[in-house]
């Protein structure tokens, strides 16, 4: 078999796990739109944000070191600790929820019945601005990830031998499979299929979507009115996305949902 096409073999390979980490993040913009309406342009970069504080939790890593240090003159990065793979992702998405959480809070509440394109480049923005609040706060070079349940036991990362025994022994030519990707890759899968199975199990009922944050707000007499408590009855029980629209706090979900 011509050299070429074996090399082009292996990356096709190595190229396919790689497309399938960035099928979960093209995922996630898939939910999103379809859960609000909204193409949310900072998913990547929230991504990047979560294995940023992933890396820096499992070093002990003092967020916004750099910044502290350069206020107070101070040498401190590390804590003096490490913390197990395990803790780290339970924190990180504690962290992940918060900032999901601030976002919703203090940017997209603010953006409800705006232009499409509005939200759009506000997304854009919140890339940019959440980029350079990860590299403030764990510093922008060049990091490791070593995912560790104890101290010796680790995921295995580089070559994957038997991969590369198994090909040479074939072709010729060893491929360069790394054992890390392998990993990602196959709870990428699972991950996947927990959702296709999920969405397709019977005897379910229907999920309620969210309401698209693109929906008209109510003009100010309609919220003076829903505020003073004028409206009709089934204009209340009705409309709990025009009240929240108006900043009256109500059950946003219909009976069936809950």
């Amino acid at each position: 078999m011509p050299e070429q096409l074996v090399f082009a073999m292996e990356v096709f390979l190595n190229g396919l796990m790689a497309g399938v980490m960035y099928a979960l993040v093209a995922l996630g913009f898939v939910l999103i739109f379809k859960a609000s309406g909204i193409f949310n342009f900072a998913q990547g970069v929230m991504a990047l944000f979560a294995a940023m504080t992933l890396v820096g939790i499992q070093n002990g890593q003092v967020p916004f070191a750099h910044l502290i240090n350069a206020i107070f003159g101070t040498k401190i990065h590390y804590f003096g600790w490490e913390v197990y793979s395990v803790f780290a992702i339970l924190l990180t998405v504690g962290v992940m929820i918060l900032l999901a959480w601030m976002v919703q809070r203090f940017v997209f509440r603010h953006l409800v019945g705006q232009e499409p394109i509005i939200l759009f480049m506000a997304t854009i923005g919140l890339a940019y601005f959440l980029e350079g609040v990860a590299d403030l706060m764990w510093g922008s070079e060049i990091k490791r990830l070593d995912v560790c349940l104890t101290d010796n036991t680790c995921l295995p990362q580089g070559i994957n031998l038997a991969i590369d025994e198994f090909t040479f022994e074939i072709f010729g030519y060893g491929f360069f499979i790394d054992n890390l990707d392998i990993t990602a890759t196959i709870i990428a899968i699972l991950l996947v299929t927990l959702l296709v199975v999920f969405h397709n199990t019977p005897n379910r009922a229907a999920p309620c979507a969210l309401w698209p944050m693109t929906i008209r707000p109510p003009s100010a007499s309609a919220c003076r009115s829903t505020r003073s408590g004028s409206l009709s009855g089934r204009s209340r029980a009705s409309s709990p996305w025009s009240r929240a629209a108006c900043g009256v706090r109500s059950r946003v979900f219909s009976s069936h949902c809950l």
